[in-house]
């Protein structure tokens, strides 16, 4: 067994071996041992839009992943282009093009079909920004 910690010692420096709790000879020993160990509860499901879960004997990165995998797979509506007119302010279009790509747009996906090579009425929201900034009227002196 390998070892990357060592000890410092008169006699120079000792590897120290490192304590493995489990180990698995085979890959389903793994699943098996996953299996058997890890558990889940249901703690609340009353919207069907919502979903609490409890996971137990699960490491923490498996979980994320559940979870990532989980948020990938839902239809999601978010600003994907941006065409800027004029911009006189002192944010720059493609930080003002992210920002707005960030804002959550609450629509029913399934109003709308899946998004193709081409845009159409059937896959495309369009919004119109018209902002003016009034001068700061000067103080009198």
């Amino acid at each position: 067994m390998s070892s990357s910690l060592y000890s410092v010692k008169k006699e120079g420096c000792v590897p120290i071996p490192l304590q493995v709790t489990r180990t698995f000879g085979k890959s389903n020993e793994y699943v098996k041992d996953f299996k058997e160990r890890f558990g889940y509860t249901i703690l609340k499901h009353d919207d069907p839009n919502e979903l609490v879960v409890l996971l137990t004997n699960i490491n923490v990165s498996i979980a994320n992943s559940l979870r990532r995998i989980l948020l990938s797979s839902l239809p999601t509506m978010a600003i994907e282009t941006v065409y800027v007119d004029q911009n006189t302010s002192i944010i720059h279009d493609e930080v003002l093009s992210h920002r707005l790509g960030l804002i959550p747009i609450l629509a029913d996906p399934n109003l709308f079909t899946m998004p193709t090579d081409s845009d159409t009425d059937q896959n495309t929201l369009v919004f119109r920004l018209d902002v003016r900034a009034d001068p700061v009227p000067k103080p009198p002196h």
